[in-house]
């Protein structure tokens, strides 16, 4: 029973984060970000940490582009060209 509670609470928190970056995605300045299809959970700005490489990923990414980066997993609407 335990376990099927963890399962439920995770799937709503999954639900509910990708449901926020999507509106944040929507009021973003489309020139000012980069989708990438990766691997990362991305919350708002904040990772879930889960692998150092990945989130490294993250990191250098958003130095170098200087542009706000965007999981396309994580967003619960699945824009093509940018919306």
């Amino acid at each position: 029973m335990n376990k099927i509670i963890r399962k439920i609470a995770f799937k709503l928190f999954h639900i509910i984060g990708s449901l926020f970056n999507t509106i944040l995605f929507l009021f973003e300045d489309k020139n000012k970000v980069l989708v990438v299809n990766g691997w990362m959970e991305l919350y708002g700005n904040a990772i879930l940490h889960q692998n150092l490489g990945d989130e490294l990923n993250y990191y250098l990414l958003k130095e170098l582009t200087n542009r706000k980066i965007v999981n396309y997993k994580n967003l619960y609407i699945k824009c093509i060209n940018y919306c």
